[in-house]
């Protein structure tokens, strides 16, 4: 079967509720954004005839041209890959899982510094721009804590790894009820903003952060 076919087998079973075809898909490669990269069987795809949450935040990405960026929870490396692409002067990307930083290394080659960590817990220094594409529905991935725990421990440790002026940049969707995670963010007394778009049946909220 060519992924053309696959891809489109993928929407429709996503549109009814099947979440692990986000995981549960054979190596197949995604093209996003002008990016061409491989997705390994048990990593998040960033397919965006599945979900859009990758692509919604590539489109609405500053210019990262001698910027410095962390994407945190990285999964296929697509979002560094990218602001690598772009210019950005350095990039690091993250995440807790083996699978998803030894996809990460294969697409992202020399052109990134890969680490493991959990959030920032082996990251140091501060960076311009902060991209996140983590966890949104609990019943999706196999974490210890809440998906709204987990964004509310990863907002609450931005300030310590941002540059002044800096900005973050992470996505939500509908599926999950967004309010908790506005209320974070007043809570954090964070200036933000959210730019929704409706896709794939969903609405998709991208979340704009300025330190």
């Amino acid at each position: 079967m060519n992924y053309d076919k696959l891809k489109n087998i993928f929407s429709n079973l996503f549109l009814m509720g099947d979440w692990d075809l986000l995981f549960e898909h054979p190596d197949y490669e995604v093209e996003i954004n002008g990016l061409k990269l491989m997705v390994r069987d048990g990593v998040f795809t960033p397919d965006p005839s599945i979900t859009y949450s990758a692509k919604q935040i590539l489109d609405n990405l500053p210019d990262v041209r001698d910027k410095s960026v962390i994407d945190v929870g990285t999964g296929s490396g697509v979002i560094a890959l990218y602001c690598a692409s772009q210019g950005a002067k350095a990039v690091v990307a993250t995440d807790i899982s083996d699978k998803a930083l030894s996809n990460a290394r294969e697409n992202l080659e020399d052109k990134v510094e890969v680490v493991k960590s959990d959030l920032f817990e082996n990251v140091s220094g501060r960076f311009d721009y902060i991209v996140a594409n983590l966890p949104i529905l609990d019943e999706v991935w196999d974490i210890e804590q809440p998906t709204t725990s987990l964004m509310g421990r990863f907002l609450s440790q931005c300030p310590d790894h941002i540059n002044p002026k800096g900005k973050l940049y992470f996505a939500w969707a509908s599926f999950s009820d967004v309010e908790p995670i506005k209320g974070l963010c007043k809570t954090l007394k964070y200036d933000f903003k959210v730019t929704s778009e409706e896709k794939l049946g969903y609405t998709w909220h991208l979340f704009e952060v300025t330190f």
